[in-house]
């Protein structure tokens, strides 16, 4: 069973008409665009660090 948790503020019609819009929006919720473990290794965590402070432009939108 998948959980569906919601965060801040209850979602209202106007704002599922907007996420169905999404390409990423399916079965009413978003959907990951890569694979995602919500597990970590205490070992990984530098590396995380790392990558969160290099390569900054390639972090930014390329557009709006």
């Amino acid at each position: 069973m998948v959980s569906r948790i919601q965060f801040g503020g209850k979602i209202t019609q106007e704002l599922l008409e907007r996420y169905a819009l999404s390409p990423n929006w399916r079965d009413g919720s978003f959907q990951n665009l890569e694979a995602t473990s919500m597990s970590m290794s205490p070992f990984k965590i530098p590396q995380i660090i790392y990558k969160q402070f290099t390569n900054r432009a390639d972090k930014a939108p390329k557009k709006p």
